[in-house]
């Protein structure tokens, strides 16, 4: 067979023979698009599970932010306390106490959270006084300044039976105003 002739039984046969389209028919092109639409949902699902997914992480890590910014607060308001306390303690020892540094160490005796070996000053170099004779002869000023302070304890302290005591000492010098007062009248 020449060239010539097998060129002229191609052309022959491709237009005797009709080309198929490759296109599916049109009842399979209806199933073909539902999987599509089917994957589209589903991405979409997924989408807004994902979305959820991260607002629910985002909340947790929120939470736990807030957590530990609660429990750093707690700590510095546990080192302030203790720092207070140490302070108190020094200026006793030094011959410059306030009332309040007398009440702070009176409190030493009884708090039960305090560490012995955290103490600079040793029980015995401190002098324990009464707290209703503290209060004596404090003027208006000074008791003011001892009802701020004492209010700085409290917001402070953890320890019931330290807040108690921080109360109690509140009641004694309300008690001394009532008093001092009343001898103002007379």
């Amino acid at each position: 067979m020449s060239y010539r002739q097998r060129d002229s039984d191609s052309t022959t046969n491709s237009r005797n023979h009709r080309s198929r389209s490759c296109s599916p028919p049109p009842w399979r092109k209806e199933a073909l698009r539902r999987p599509r639409e089917s994957a589209a949902s589903s991405s979409d699902d997924d989408r807004r599970r994902h979305d959820r997914n991260m607002k629910e992480q985002t909340r947790l890590n929120a939470l736990q932010e807030a957590e530990q910014a609660r429990q750093w607060v707690d700590q510095e308001d546990t080192f302030v306390l203790k720092q207070a306390k140490k302070k108190a303690e020094i200026r006793v020892k030094e011959g410059r106490a306030k009332p309040i540094d007398w009440l702070a160490v009176n409190l030493r005796v009884i708090d039960n959270e305090r560490n012995p070996l955290d103490d600079e000053i040793p029980d015995d170099e401190l002098d324990v006084v009464d707290p209703e004779s503290i209060l004596d002869g404090l003027g208006e000023k000074e008791l003011a300044e001892l009802q701020t302070d004492i209010e700085t304890y409290i917001s402070l302290e953890t320890n019931r039976v330290n807040n108690e005591f921080w109360r109690v000492c509140i009641c004694f010098k309300s008690q001394r105003e009532r008093n001092a007062n009343e001898k103002y009248r007379l």
